[in-house]
């Protein structure tokens, strides 16, 4: 029950991801829109835990309170280049680490047929949705080859340091190439297979829809907005 009330439809999640990105990771407003940069900030990992992602969830969370800790240094610290270096690390990492996890929210929980079908509802060009498509196709599958070469390395005793060093690289980076070469060769294949660029209307079965919570979103970037021009003109 609360997983689903938790599902968002894949057109609020594309809009959250670029919220973010805008408010929380370029700094969007500055501090007028402090409040909405820490309800941005949140909401991934309350997004996550509904979708049981608990193990990406902490790691996330780990690397902010190091982020956090970071921003911490100044105040311990009188070297002015440390604290300056720490202000800066802590800063960007503080900021990114949200943005991420928003992304790989989107990623992880949408489809591909629900996020054409949303792109389509919204109606961006193929010529956006192809590309993006093929993205979604890409990183999951290259993830699955760089695990597999991980495993058959670790298998051959083959990792960082030692006299085994350059062969890590030679053994890893070059089938990971080959990999990426034939996963993309692959996909074009299939794009065309499937006449995704026919230019025909294709049918859909996914069905999406905006639910409460979609709503509430809504009106969330909505007041982010209208806060964002109160500050430009001075209100």
């Amino acid at each position: 029950m609360i997983r689903k009330f938790f599902k968002l439809d894949p057109r609020t999640k594309f809009i959250l991801v670029i919220m973010t990105a805008l408010v929380v990771l370029s700094r969007l407003g500055g501090e007028e829109l402090y409040v909405f940069q820490m309800i941005l900030t949140v909401i991934p990992y309350v997004l996550l835990l509904a979708e049981q992602e608990y193990s990406y969830c902490v790691k996330s969370l780990i690397g902010m309170a190091i982020s956090y800790c970071i921003l911490l240094i100044p105040r311990v610290c009188d070297n002015m280049m440390i604290g300056a270096t720490a202000i800066v690390v802590g800063g960007i990492f503080s900021r990114m680490i949200p943005t991420i996890t928003i992304g790989y929210y989107a990623i992880k929980t949408t489809k591909v047929s629900e996020f054409v079908a949303g792109m389509e509802k919204m109606h961006v060009s193929e010529k956006i949705i192809i590309p993006m498509t093929v993205v979604f196709r890409f990183l999951p599958t290259i993830k699955e080859e760089l695990q597999s070469i991980g495993d058959a390395m670790d298998m051959r005793g083959i990792g960082f340091g030692g006299n085994k060093a350059s062969e890590m690289l030679e053994y890893r980076m070059i089938p990971m190439l080959i990999s990426s070469v034939r996963i993309g060769e692959d996909l074009s294949a299939a794009a065309i297979t499937r006449g995704l660029a026919s230019g025909t209307k294709r049918t859909n079965i996914c069905k999406i829809g905006f639910g409460f919570l979609d709503y509430a979103l809504f009106v969330l970037f909505l007041v982010i907005i209208v806060r964002f021009v109160m500050s430009l003109i001075g209100v």
